[in-house]
């Protein structure tokens, strides 16, 4: 059976893609920032997938010291890497840990960092990796939720 690893798969587009592997015999792995929230995901995907392997990890893809520690205390192989898990603010600021911007830190070098970890831990089982996104970062296909992104100079943010 192989094993699905995915992040953000507590909510939106990744517990319906975690639902779908699920559903198809796949191991999954939901890896979630609130640990709590994974787990209560992970309860309803046991109902709807009737009891299927399924369980959540911690990983916080804003500090970079979480993605190590996670990745080092997963004890079976990777098959697929699902990169999910994203963040958007519409008007505050942000940083991760390390001081980087976080929808880029998280968005783009947690999950970076996180393949390059899972590929040089399992090299041998990993076989898939998989990128969602979504339409947020487009002023074209916006609904609203989010204005349009302002673009300006990477050196007038710090």
């Amino acid at each position: 059976m192989e094993t699905v690893f995915i992040t953000g798969g507590n909510s939106g587009l990744g517990f319906e893609t975690a639902k779908q592997f699920l559903l198809s015999g796949y191991t999954v792995v939901i890896g979630c920032r609130d640990k709590p929230k994974g787990d209560a995901a992970v309860d309803q995907l046991r109902n709807i997938a009737n009891g299927k392997n399924i369980s959540s990890v911690e990983i916080n893809l804003s500090s970079f010291d979480s993605i190590r520690k996670c990745v080092s205390e997963l004890s079976y192989p990777i098959d697929i890497l699902i990169c999910n898990a994203g963040v958007a603010f519409d008007t505050i600021y942000h940083r991760t840990q390390e001081g980087i911007e976080e929808t880029f830190g998280v968005n783009h070098l947690g999950h970076f960092l996180l393949t390059n970890l899972v590929l040089k831990k399992f090299k041998t089982s990993l076989k898939k990796i998989i990128v969602i996104s979504s339409s947020v970062h487009d002023p074209q296909a916006s609904n609203g939720m989010f204005p349009a992104p302002e673009v300006s100079s990477i050196y007038t943010l710090a």
